[in-house]
């Protein structure tokens, strides 16, 4: 498939592309926790 570049493209491509797959991971992490303001509510209901 990429017979037509060069070794070090071929390996500065894969590092870009495990780099940014680990940035979207840590990114969708991030906005994907818990609200403070919601489990605040939850624990307020239980007592």
């Amino acid at each position: 498939m990429f017979n037509y570049l060069n070794a070090e493209l071929i390996e500065v491509i894969q590092l870009i592309i495990t780099f940014s797959s680990l940035f979207g991971i840590i990114l969708l992490l991030f906005f994907s926790k818990e609200k403070p303001t919601s489990k605040n509510f939850y624990l307020r209901n239980q007592k």
